[in-house]
């Protein structure tokens, strides 16, 4: 074989022509053989695996069948990727079945089982995996072996429950004690401010001391700086709706009302009908809902109408200026002790409020107890005796006026007549000026611990 380029092929190519078939040449070598005009040096050929015997030359075919499905079965129990996967033989035909650990794993099962001598085919009904199974398989052993550690901590994780429960009752009983207290300040406020900080303080003693005693001191202190940066995350995305969550879990504790309870918050006056995670949901008086958002409900005054099962009505009366006001007194707190619904105690009670120029403003007060009586239908009633019982006296009770007045005979005595009525006025007390404890009494007797601070 010559290894020589001839001659008028080299004349025929350029210098880039050379350069090309030089890199071709250092690239390929079979390429350069070509070119030089010699055959390409055959590959290898690689050799066929021989086929597997199994049985004794001379068994019959079902012999061969069921030594060819353990020798299979028994090679596939040792592979991991093929642990699932069975064999079954008949008459020659190879039926796999099961679930392979990859797509390579199956096709080498296939391969593996025709390379039995006496297998004729192979039917390959292997399942390929599933690579979601697969990636939550090792997910779910985590989680089976977590609660299989969680059931053998139960008994030490309910010891842990009893010193929070038995912590958080001393706490409670911590914010019942008032007269420890009293040693310590003489501001009502300041010793229920302490009462709660102390109590709060045992609760937080309780559960640091159960999580020591699970040894997940650590687990927790990590778990709340993960809370503590998703919380800032988080707040500033959605800053307005775990505002008004974490409002109606406060409204939900401190419970400055409940369902049912009449309430005036932001000027909106109605009875609660429900509180959720984002409004409270008043019903107005008119039967129209109004939907407030807990964080404003929290920050707003609330006026609880139901908490204190009594109420005070006022009734103002402008009544003439030449007329008996202890006379006035009289006949109204009369009018008022037998108006259905007014209770006895506290007794109804009336104060000259204001002298004006054409009148003097006399207000009646008595009480009522909301869970015997409605408040507005007795104030209705009220007002109607009132008026009835001031008319049947002959008490007038004159418009706002202006009137020019003459001297005239006679005026000197009507004017002494006057000062002797204000005299007889002065010398008469329609009521004691003892100081009114009605609401401190009140005080003293309702469960609430949040305005039941007096002593």
């Amino acid at each position: 074989m010559s290894s020589r380029i001839p001659a008028f092929a080299v004349s025929k190519v350029s210098l880039p022509g050379l350069f090309g078939i030089a890199l071709l040449c250092l690239a390929s070598p079979a390429a350069a053989q070509a070119l030089l005009g010699g055959k390409p040096e055959p590959k290898e050929a690689r050799p066929t695996p021989a086929p597997i015997q199994t049985a004794a030359p001379g068994a019959s075919p079902e012999e061969v069948d069921r030594t060819v499905e353990k020798r299979l079965n028994s090679v596939f129990a040792r592979v991991e990727e093929l642990g699932n996967v069975r064999a079954d033989v008949k008459a020659g035909v190879v039926r796999l079945e099961g679930e392979a650990g990859s797509a390579q794993a199956r096709k080498d099962a296939e391969a593996l089982a025709k390379r039995f001598e006496g297998v004729l085919y192979v039917d390959n009904n292997i399942e390929e995996p599933d690579e979601v199974k697969k990636q939550l398989d090792p997910t779910i052993g985590r989680l089976r072996e977590q609660l299989r550690v969680l059931r053998a901590r139960l008994p030490l994780m309910g010891i842990a429950l009893l010193i929070v429960v038995a912590f958080a009752l001393l706490a409670a009983l911590i914010k019942k004690l008032k007269a420890p207290f009293r040693l310590f300040s003489k501001n009502v406020l300041l010793r229920g401010v302490a009462r709660q900080v102390l109590a709060s303080f045992l609760v937080l003693a309780g559960v640091f001391i159960a999580l020591e005693f699970l040894e997940a001191t650590a687990l927790a202190g990590a778990v709340l700086g993960a809370a503590g940066l998703l919380g800032l995350a988080m707040g500033f995305a959605f800053r307005d709706i775990l505002e008004n969550y974490l409002a109606s879990l406060l409204l939900g504790l401190r419970r400055p009302f409940d369902a049912g309870d009449h309430v005036v918050i932001e000027a909106h006056e109605g009875k609660v009908a429900r509180l959720t995670t984002r409004a409270t949901v008043l019903m107005t008086l008119e039967g129209n809902h109004v939907r407030l958002p807990n964080s404003l409900v929290f920050k707003s005054v609330i006026v609880n109408y139901t908490r204190n099962p009594l109420r005070r009505l006022d009734i103002e009366t402008g009544i003439g200026l030449s007329e008996d006001l202890a006379h006035v007194q009289q006949v109204g707190v009369e009018i008022l002790r037998s108006t259905k619904g007014v209770i006895p105690a506290p007794p109804p009670l009336a104060l000259v409020e204001k002298l004006g120029e054409s009148s003097v403003t006399v207000t009646f007060f008595a009480w009522i107890d909301q869970r015997e009586a409605d408040w507005f239908k007795v104030r209705s009633e009220a007002l109607r005796r009132i008026k009835a019982g001031l008319d049947g006296a002959q008490i007038k009770m004159p418009l706002p006026a202006y009137r020019i007045e003459m001297e005239r005979e006679g005026e000197k005595d009507r004017t002494e007549q006057s000062a002797i009525v204000a005299q007889r006025e002065l010398s008469q007390s329609a009521h004691d000026v003892i100081p009114d404890d009605i609401i401190n009494q009140q005080m003293r007797k309702t469960p609430d611990e949040e305005t039941n601070l007096l002593p």
